[in-house]
C-alpha cells in the first residue's frame, strides 16, 4: 500500500510539514481505489495533524471516522486525549480501554492510571501504572506516578524501590524531588540515617538558593517531627547550607525570596545550631518590620533571651523575654505557646508557683510541646 508508506515517511514531519501531511492523507482518502484500511489509517493520520494543530473538532471528526472504518488501537487512544482535553472524562475513559483491549501501550495505561487517580480509586490507578511499566519498564512518568500511590497507601518499601529505579534514569541535576520523595519514604520507615543522606543529596543537586532553602527547611522539619535526633554529622550538613544560603540572599539586592522570611529561616536555624546570639540578631530584625504582626517570633525570641540568660546568668535578659511572652498573651489569651514560654521564664525566675499555674493553662489550650516545638514549621 504505497499511500501508507507514503503517509509513514512523514511522520516526523509533524508539525512543520503539517500541510503537506494533511494533504497525502486527504488524497488517500478521496482516491476511490484506496481500501477501507487505508482510509481508516489515513483519517487518523489527518486527525492527528489537525489535533498538532489544535483544530480540534477537525481532528475530532477525522477520528471518528477512522474508528467507523476500522476501530485502531492509536485512533481511540488520539480520541481519548481529545475527550481528556474538552473534558469528557468518561468517554475519554471508555476510549482509552478500548485502546488497551486492541493493543496495550504504555501511554494508554499511564493515561487511564491518571484518570483512575483523579477519580480516587487509588488500586486501578495503580495497577494501570504496573501495567505500564510491564509495556515499558523505562516510562518515567509510569515510575513516578507508582512511587506517589504506593507513597499515599504507606507502602515505603514500594516507594524506596520506585525511586531508586527513577533516580537510576534521571540526570543528576533531576533527581532532586526524587530524592526528597526517597527520602520521605525511609523516614516513615525508620531509615533515620538513609532519609537523612537523600535529604541532603537532594539540596545539593538543587540550583537555585531559594529552592534549596524551602526544601532543606521541609526535609529538617520532617526529620525532627519525628521525634528522632538524627547523627550531627547528617543534620547539620542542612543547618549549614540553609544558614549559609539565607546569608547570601540576605546580603543580594534582588533576592527571590522575602528577606523576613529568609531572616526567619536563619533565626530558627541559628537556633538549631546553638548560636543563640545569632538568632536573636534575626528575630529583632522581624519584629522591628512586623512588630505585634509576629507573634512566634516574639515568642521564639523569648526562648533565644531564657538561653543567653542561662549562660550569662542575666536577670535583665529574662525580664525582656518575660516581656516578649506577656505581649503575645495580652494580644491572644488563647495561645498555648504563650503560657508556655512565659512559664519557662517563670521557672528561670525561680517563681515556680506561677510556673506551674502557666504550664497547666498552656495544655488547657492545647499546647503540651516542648521549646523545640516552637522552632518547626508545619
Amino acid at each position: 500500500m504505497p499511500e501508507v508508506l507514503s503517509l509513514n515517511a512523514c511522520g516526523n514531519a509533524v508539525p512543520p510539514d503539517s500541510d503537506r501531511g494533511i494533504s497525502l492523507a486527504t488524497r488517500c482518502i478521496d482516491d476511490p481505489k484506496s481500501s477501507e484500511d487505508v482510509r481508516a489509517y489515513a483519517h487518523w493520520w489527518r486527525g492527528l495533524v489537525q489535533g498538532h494543530l489544535g483544530n480540534l473538532d477537525q481532528s475530532l471528526a477525522d477520528l471518528n471516522r477512522s474508528i467507523e472504518l476500522k476501530p485502531m488501537a492509536q485512533a481511540f487512544e488520539k480520541r481519548a486525549f481529545l475527550y481528556y482535553f474538552k473534558k469528557e472524562i468518561d468517554k475519554a475513559f471508555d476510549d482509552l480501554s478500548e485502546s488497551i483491549l486492541l493493543q496495550p501501550t504504555a501511554t494508554a495505561y499511564v493515561s487511564r492510571g491518571n484518570i483512575y487517580n483523579e477519580m480516587g480509586n487509588i488500586d486501578a490507578a495503580l495497577n494501570d501504572y504496573t501495567n505500564a511499566i510491564i509495556q515499558d519498564p523505562d516510562n518515567i512518568e509510569a515510575r513516578t506516578r507508582r512511587a506517589g500511590i504506593l507513597s499515599q497507601k504507606g507502602d515505603w518499601n514500594g516507594v524506596i524501590a520506585e525511586c531508586g529505579n527513577l533516580i537510576r534514569q534521571t540526570a543528576p541535576e533531576q533527581v532532586g524531588a526524587l530524592l526528597v520523595l526517597r527520602g520521605n519514604a525511609h523516614l516513615r520507615a525508620k531509615e533515620w540515617e538513609k532519609a537523612w543522606n537523600d535529604f541532603n543529596e537532594a539540596i545539593k543537586s538543587l540550583k537555585e538558593r531559594d529552592v534549596r532553602i524551602r526544601i532543606g527547611v521541609a526535609c529538617f522539619m520532617g526529620c525532627i517531627s519525628h521525634s528522632h535526633a538524627p547523627p550531627l554529622e547528617l543534620h547539620q550538613e542542612i543547618i549549614d547550607t540553609i544558614i549559609a544560603d539565607t546569608t547570601a540572599l540576605l546580603e543580594a539586592d534582588d533576592a527571590p525570596m522575602d528577606k523576613m522570611d529568609a531572616h526567619m529561616y536563619r533565626g530558627v536555624f541559628y537556633w538549631h545550631d546553638g548560636q543563640y546570639d545569632k538568632a536573636l540578631v534575626d528575630f529583632d530584625a522581624i519584629i522591628k518590620e512586623k512588630g505585634e504582626t509576629a507573634p512566634m517570633t516574639r515568642l521564639r525570641r523569648a526562648l533565644v533571651q531564657l538561653r543567653l540568660a542561662e549562660k550569662e546568668d542575666g536577670r535583665e535578659r529574662l525580664e525582656r523575654a518575660l516581656a516578649d511572652a506577656e505581649a503575645v498573651i495580652q494580644a491572644d489569651a488563647k495561645c498555648g505557646e504563650a503560657y508556655f514560654c512565659r512559664a519557662k521564664v517563670l521557672e528561670a525566675m525561680d517563681e515556680s508557683d506561677k510556673a506551674k499555674a502557666d504550664i497547666d493553662q498552656a495544655k488547657q489550650l492545647g499546647f503540651d510541646g516542648n521549646e523545640n516545638a516552637l522552632f518547626v514549621f508545619e
